[in-house]
């Protein structure tokens, strides 16, 4: 079976884990002769950078070392559809979802006696967009910064890890919730009493271990309450025009703001005063703010 249409039946996987990047021109081929072996379940690929400085090769042999000694290979994730499907899909939390996903396809591939491995030939182009804004040390000092942070999650206690990780990586739940609460809205103005779970799941097509972890971080936001037990489930703690869509995406995904030195003001931008672009961030800023701040949920029904 050739690749574009294993790509077009939706019988391959395949995830890269930024927009921004991007992978070399016969990867497609590299996975699809590695699956068709029936050896392997999946894997990862080499991770790349556009461009190196010093800080970036530091930064690309330390992702080096840590791949070859946990087996944990990212960048991009490649598997048949349903072995995805298994798993539950690609891990969606708040940061080192790479890791999470590929444990889950390592142990997944154990069960069936099929390795996790990484690819050899074709790699991730990984963009640096991010480095070219808020410059190169930008990871490595965040880690020396918070060496203490890390140190103690390392034993166990995770205080501070979730402030340190906003910093970090960018959340993407808040799309998701829109879908939830829609689906609860729609729900409650048909029926009386909580949605379970499972049907949730199954009007919206996602996967209930998926679910799971929105419904927390949104009952924990006051967005929805949920019951346990016999005729249990969620709804919504308001009516839908009380809600605003800019504070649901907010409170999911954290501030609006599409960069760092807008979303926390006591960032520290080294370019700050003779940032050129900084006037249009700004605008763009409040465009933004005001377009999903002038919405109601009861807007999208």
């Amino acid at each position: 079976m050739k690749i574009g249409v294993l790509l077009r039946s939706g019988m391959l996987g395949l995830q890269l884990q930024n927009a921004d990047n991007r992978m070399t021109k016969n990867t497609l081929r590299e996975v699809y002769s590695l699956l068709r072996s029936g050896r392997y379940i999946g894997g990862g690929a080499p991770i790349r950078f556009e461009r190196y400085s010093f800080p970036l090769w530091f930064n690309d042999i330390l992702c080096r070392v840590s791949f070859r000694l946990t087996g944990l290979y990212s960048g991009i994730f490649w598997a048949e559809k349903k072995t995805f499907d298994a798993i539950g899909g690609f891990v969606d939390k708040k940061a080192m979802e790479d890791v999470a996903t590929a444990k889950l396809l390592k142990k997944y591939g154990k069960k069936q006696g099929k390795k996790y491995i990484t690819l050899r030939k074709n790699y991730l182009i990984n963009s640096t967009r991010k480095y070219d804004d808020l410059g190169d040390w930008l990871y490595l000092k965040l880690m020396v910064k918070n060496a203490g942070v890390f140190l103690k999650a390392a034993f166990g206690d995770k205080t501070g890890m979730d402030k340190l990780l906003d910093e970090m990586y960018y959340d993407s739940k808040g799309r998701y919730a829109l879908r939830v609460m829609l689906d609860l809205a729609v729900f409650e103005k048909e029926s009386e009493g909580y949605s379970p779970l499972k049907d949730i799941a199954e009007r919206q097509d996602l996967s209930i271990k998926y679910l799971e972890i929105i419904m927390k971080d949104m009952v924990r936001h006051e967005l929805v309450v949920g019951i346990s037990g016999k005729g249990g489930g969620y709804r919504l703690t308001k009516k839908p025009e009380e809600y605003n869509v800019g504070d649901i995406l907010e409170k999911m995904e954290g501030p609006l703001a599409p960069v760092a030195c807008l979303k926390d003001k006591g960032f520290d931008c080294p370019r700050n005063n003779i940032c050129n672009t900084l006037p249009m961030w700004r605008e763009y800023n409040e465009m933004v703010h005001d377009f999903f701040y002038s919405r109601k949920l009861s807007d999208l029904m």
